[in-house]
């Protein structure tokens, strides 16, 4: 379909809100579709922006975006080779229907397909990405490695802005030679916690539950924690599955007493089940980011999570959760013997603090508008030298230990 499918906001343009944006997204649940969400809502109220698109395919349209206050666009996403240059083609033209200010693309197959161009038309749109997890960090070969390094790299030219969701990420990206004109790292931000309507899991309050929340795939590391929960001293601690499977990934859930399976569930209705545990485990393979982890801290809830990427730099140990290593099943296994109810209270309650510093929606949208803001001066040339020097945003959320 070419014409717009769904259209449940719309603002007229006026001179104090002169901007029209489109979202690109593919696959929309977790970090992604949060975040997505959470930028759109924040634009539909911001008075500079007069459209809000969101450009989707509808196969992978989670529940996060389906009642997202945009102007909603189909496309089809693929990732077969063969018909990259086609999906690509078809997306700049629906892109060209909507006559954006400013195209934000989200993940590495959108940035992949609004990006696909010998060379970048005069007058169009600005182009900001944001990969939520650089392909090239993940665990792969080191041909892939390099190959998708290459290709961020060459792609990052037809770019103005790049938003790194890490220091880990930003790092991996100077490393690796992908830069654009304004690189800035930006922590995500989750709304205010709001108030539980019910408890909606039958925990027994004598017992430790932890809660693990997200894909059931290899990067979350589902398997590494049911390996580790198939040891008999641990029989005292419930864990709790939220989520599923997606990406063709299989996960066979043990039959056992201590593992309950309770699937996926609306996101508006997280914080009702995140309200039920003592905390929230993370053990993620890699991770860009990990806003289940912010999603926790809201709440007043420590995480347990491996020492990687984001993770590593939103969770201090023994402060508002425990960190170890990835992969390592008797370091994971070794926390999960020591934590007490007691301690994990106390932590949870400095998670909460923490939350407050800057990782509320708010404090993540400012930033993103002021990125934005750069990159429009940026193709109209009017600070093109301030811009250029401001790689690093100043007012960026530090790491948490220099908060």
């Amino acid at each position: 379909m070419t014409t717009t499918e769904q259209n449940t906001y719309f603002r007229s343009k006026t001179p104090s809100t002169p901007l029209t944006v489109a979202h690109v997204v593919e696959g929309c649940q977790g970090g992604v579709g949060s975040t997505v969400r959470n930028l759109i809502d924040a634009q539909c109220h911001d008075p500079e922006i007069g459209e809000v698109h969101l450009v989707a395919d509808p196969c992978r349209l989670g529940d996060m975006l389906q009642d997202a206050p945009a102007i909603i666009h189909q496309y089809r996403s693929s990732r077969r080779p063969h018909l990259l240059f086609q999906t690509s083609w078809r997306l700049q033209r629906k892109l060209q229907s909507i006559a954006p200010d400013v195209v934000y693309l989200h993940s590495a197959f959108p940035g992949l397909y609004g990006r696909l161009r010998w060379k970048k038309q005069p007058g169009s749109w600005v182009t900001i990405y944001c990969a939520h997890g650089w392909p090239f960090t993940q665990q792969i070969s080191f041909p892939a490695r390099k190959l998708y390094t290459l290709i961020e790299r060459i792609l990052a030219r037809q770019t103005e802005a790049i938003v790194s969701i890490s220091y880990s990420e930003f790092d991996a990206a100077a490393a690796g030679k992908v830069l654009a004109p304004v690189h800035r790292v930006i922590y995500h931000g989750v709304p205010d916690k709001k108030q539980p309507s019910s408890l909606p899991v039958p925990v027994d309050p004598d017992r430790l539950n932890l809660g693990f929340v997200g894909r059931f795939d290899r990067q979350k590391g589902l398997d590494l924690l049911l390996r580790t929960f198939a040891d008999p001293r641990l029989r005292h601690i419930t864990l709790w599955l939220i989520g599923g499977s997606t990406l063709g990934h299989k996960v066979v859930i043990p039959d056992q007493a201590n593992i309950r399976l309770i699937g996926w569930v609306p996101n508006a209705r997280i914080d009702d089940y995140i309200s039920c545990f003592d905390a929230v485990v993370v053990p993620s393979r890699w991770e860009g980011f990990g806003v289940i982890a912010l999603e926790a801290m809201r709440n007043s809830k420590p995480v347990l999570a491996s020492r990687t990427g984001g993770l590593a730099e939103l969770v201090i140990d023994r402060v508002n959760g425990r960190l170890f290593n990835p992969g390592e099943l008797t370091d994971l296994t070794r926390i999960l013997l020591e934590i007490s109810k007691p301690e994990l209270a106390r932590m949870g309650r400095t998670a909460a603090e923490i939350f407050h510093t800057g990782f509320k929606i708010t404090d993540c949208y400012s930033r993103w508008s002021a990125l934005t803001q750069d990159a429009l001066a940026l193709r109209r040339k009017t600070r093109h030298r301030d811009v250029v020097a401001s790689f690093m945003d100043p007012v960026t959320t530090l790491p948490l230990e220099e908060l």
